[in-house]
């Protein structure tokens, strides 16, 4: 996952592009009416409020709105950034996800959110926003920052700010059709439709970003499978998805992956081709196998189906060895890789997290590694 953000620099981080435009001047984060209160400011206060609470993803309304009584401030925030157009991000999330937010008028807010003001800078801010909330931007924060994915959800804003230029560098074809997407969000949420109508426009935009970073189809599967397992086990705990049982389906694709990942090294100087078994287990069984097997009798990537009814019993009995007290209310479970003749067993816990695509292409490059030094 690292190799990949390495791959992502950028000659210039989006800290560079404020200040390079002048834009640093106009952004910031808003007031505190903490003690001891220094500054007296009556235009605050008869300037529109957003709380943090009601700053949306993608666009906020003028109807979330509000008014303060106060006119003396710890500090003011930056007065340039309260200015329309501008983005508000705020340090917490909005229904556990990252929240950055266009807004179209003057308003206030408060220290827990940073405001970035560009002056006739519409584009440009759209283009911001939907970078700040794209599957991309929430992948390299969660690996890089140094609370969230470790205490908790939050992201300080230089931290934001150090993110690489992956957005105003983009090819101007790209940057019109994610600037045309953000329209019809806005224009969605205008008309208050449900949320899970801009779904769909939220793909197109990761697309399109995928599209003009020239990203290969694994990187995209490093980043999708941290979005939707590792973050979201780190975010929903055991409710998540992650930890819930695998069904046959996920299986094959695991399957597929590890397999086609290690053919595509076997296809260079051996007649050699893998292809995997993949048993069906029942979701009340607690460790879950494939079998990758070598020779030259199957199509390469070929997955087969096994209702072998002995197999449930023999997991039962190695989930005995491979769960274990470590220590008190901490305990850890071995992955299983069993060698013999022509074929290799995986033996992992029976939950999604463990047999992502992710993890096959991981555990395809240890075994292609394992062949290699064999072979040495």
């Amino acid at each position: 996952d690292f190799s990949l953000i390495e791959g992502l620099k950028s000659d210039e981080s989006l800290l560079d592009i404020l200040k390079t435009n002048g834009w640093k001047k106009t952004s910031g984060v808003g007031f505190e009416t903490s003690f001891p209160k220094e500054y007296v400011n009556y235009d605050i206060k008869n300037m529109l409020f957003v709380d943090a609470k009601n700053v949306q993803r993608y666009y906020t309304g003028i109807e979330s709105k509000s008014r303060i009584e106060d006119t003396e401030f710890y500090r003011e925030g930056n007065l340039f950034a309260y200015k329309k157009p501008h983005l508000l991000i705020k340090a917490g999330q909005e229904n556990k996800k990252f929240c950055a937010s266009f807004l179209d008028f003057d308003c206030s807010f408060t220290k827990t959110i940073y405001g970035i003001h560009i002056p006739n800078g519409e584009k440009e801010l759209k283009l911001l926003v939907s970078f700040l909330n794209s599957q991309l931007a929430s992948y390299i924060m969660f690996l890089t920052t140094s609370s969230w994915g470790i205490e908790r959800e939050e992201v300080k804003p230089n931290e934001i700010l150090n993110l690489p230029d992956l957005c105003f560098s983009l090819p101007n074809d790209k940057k019109e059709a994610i600037i045309n997407c953000i329209d019809e969000i806005i224009a969605i949420k205008k008309q208050n439709l449900p949320i899970y109508s801009i779904e769909a426009i939220e793909k197109r935009i990761d697309t399109l970003f995928y599209e003009a970073l020239d990203l290969m189809p694994n990187d995209i599967v490093l980043i999708e499978d941290l979005i939707n397992l590792t973050l979201d086990g780190f975010q929903n705990k055991k409710e998540s998805r992650a930890f819930k049982p695998c069904e046959n389906a996920e299986m094959t694709i695991y399957s597929e992956f590890i397999s086609n990942t290690i053919n595509s090294f076997l296809k260079f100087g051996s007649d050699l081709t893998s292809w995997v078994t993949v048993f069906s287990i029942s979701p009340r069984i607690p460790l879950n196998i494939v079998a990758i097997r070598f020779n030259k009798e199957h199509v390469a990537g070929f997955v087969e189906d096994s209702t072998n009814t002995d197999i449930a019993s023999i997991l039962k009995e190695i989930n005995d060895y491979t769960y274990k007290e470590y220590a008190e209310s901490v305990y850890y479970r071995k992955f299983v890789k069993y060698y013999t003749g022509d074929t290799i067993y995986i033996i992992k816990p029976n939950e999604k997290r463990f047999w992502s695509r992710s993890l096959a292409l991981n555990e395809a490059d240890e075994i292609i590694a394992e062949i290699i030094s064999k072979n040495n």
